[in-house]
């Protein structure tokens, strides 16, 4: 229903923000509330929350966060509000990586993060970012050749260059300028 709301921030409290957007004061959860200055403009991005006693917005400052908030509620026992206690406690990138490795020591470090809930979110979500990586790359994969077939490459030279290319660690411009110097030799 909302992607995102811009307006000023007008009040700051413990665990929200006031956003006014058209004379309307939007109450917003958030991580760090202390992140943000009175009477600045912001572009918040919205997730609503809403159960048959309970409705409100919580709020992020760029789609990252939000994605991972998203990850975190689909966590069994894993509510919107504790989702934001564990976003307060690291960045985004820092808790994706905290899971895809394993570091269950690193999240249950988290203020009111308990070392079952640790565990239980890298079980359940370890897989997922598997198969978000594995896409990622794909369409990764796809880009470059598609920017290789441009430059008058035919598919039978690309693919065996493609394939001998580890694109896990590289932007596509680096793997792009790989595969160049591959197909030149």
């Amino acid at each position: 229903m909302y992607f995102y709301l811009k307006g000023t921030l007008t009040q700051q409290f413990k665990d929200y923000i006031v956003l006014e957007v058209n004379q309307v004061g939007y109450q917003i959860f958030v991580s760090n509330p202390d992140n943000f200055i009175n009477n600045n403009e912001y572009l918040i991005y919205i997730y609503r929350h809403k159960r048959e006693d309970d409705e409100y917005l919580v709020g992020f400052n760029d789609l990252d966060e939000k994605s991972a908030f998203l990850m975190l509620i689909s966590v069994q026992g894993i509510g919107p509000k504790t989702a934001l206690s564990i976003l307060k406690g690291s960045n985004p990138s820092r808790l994706i990586d905290a899971i895809r490795n394993g570091e269950v020591s690193y999240i249950e470090n988290i203020k009111g993060v308990s070392n079952k809930l640790a565990l239980q979110i890298v079980i359940e979500l370890r897989g997922k970012l598997e198969t978000l990586r594995i896409k990622e790359e794909s369409a990764k994969h796809l880009k470059i050749k598609q920017a290789l077939k441009a430059l008058g490459f035919k598919n039978k030279e690309i693919e065996p260059v493609l394939s001998n290319i580890d694109l896990t660690n590289l932007s596509e411009e680096l793997a792009l300028k790989e595969a160049l110097r591959s197909l030149n030799k």
